[in-house]
């Protein structure tokens, strides 16, 4: 077992070393923003909802795609949040009058937070300051027609 720790970390450490003779191509190699990360999550596209804050989450940049109103009179909002892990959706029921929400679907995309979590749970307090806490905030502030 200590062998096969030993060449995994060997092994490990070896990717992360520059390979000399690895070819790059000449387009790539010119560009040098090519291979930078940014230093930041990148801000929605334009049509991409209404930015707000999460003082809890500063990495990240958020965003309110759709509210609209549930069948049993609550609201759901979906968002968007683009961070160092990735871009990924939430989905939301709402009570605003009461400041409850919780979590009804999630995803990698649209699409996957649009679809209904099987078991979405109870209705929960909101925790000021959190993401979810900024979400309702945002949500919340909009005009239902």
């Amino acid at each position: 077992m200590r062998a096969l720790v030993a060449a995994l970390f060997i092994l490990a450490a070896g990717c992360s070393q520059p390979a000399n003779d690895k070819v790059v191509p000449e387009e790539v190699a010119q560009d040098k923003n090519a291979l930078s990360v940014p230093a930041s999550p990148a801000a929605p596209p334009k049509d991409e909802g209404t930015p707000y804050s999460a003082p809890a989450d500063p990495n990240a940049t958020y965003s309110l795609l759709s509210v609209k109103r549930g069948e049993d009179g609550n609201i759901i909002a979906m968002t968007r949040r683009a961070g160092p892990s990735g871009i990924s959706y939430s989905n939301r029921e709402i009570d605003c009058g009461a400041q409850l929400a919780r979590y009804i679907g999630e995803g990698d995309t649209r699409e996957e937070a649009g679809k209904l979590s099987p078991n979405p749970g109870d209705m929960a307090s909101l925790v000021e300051g959190s993401s979810t806490h900024a979400a309702v905030q945002a949500a919340c502030s909009k005009k239902l027609k």
